[in-house]
């Protein structure tokens, strides 16, 4: 049996479907996803950007992946988390264990960042965020 879950297209108040695939045994939770369970669950899409050019197609690779079982949903979705060390908002020790929660989670730490580092180093960011994409 499979389930279906509507989401709000980016373009439009339309909604799209996606369709939840049940997992006889679930993933394991451990930051990789090399769980057979995955590959039965199709990818979600296609995707369209919400910013900067509202309803055109991504400029980068995204995929997502929706499982559920007895217990939970679970949902597949590659993540870059860039961690200023000098965040006094969110304390680094936050980071550790993200994994758990995050299955596909990839932390890159920057020393003299801080909770705005986005804003602080915009081509430090850019440069990571493109080395990720690959």
């Amino acid at each position: 049996m499979n389930g279906w879950a509507g989401l709000p297209a980016a373009n439009g108040p339309s909604t799209r479907v996606v369709r939840a695939v049940r997992a006889a045994r679930p993933p394991v939770i451990d930051g990789r996803l090399d769980d057979d369970c995955w590959i039965l669950a199709p990818l979600a899409g296609p995707f369209t950007q919400r910013d900067p050019d509202e309803g055109q197609a991504p400029t980068q690779r995204t995929e997502v992946r929706f499982l559920y079982d007895d217990e939970a949903l679970k949902v597949r979705v590659p993540t870059l988390v860039i961690w200023g060390l000098k965040d006094t908002s969110l304390l680094p020790g936050c980071a550790e264990g993200l994994e758990r929660w995050v299955p596909e989670v990839e932390v890159q730490r920057v020393d003299d960042g801080s909770h705005w580092i986005v804003y602080e180093k915009p081509a430090l960011i850019s440069e990571k965020i493109r080395a990720w994409l690959g």
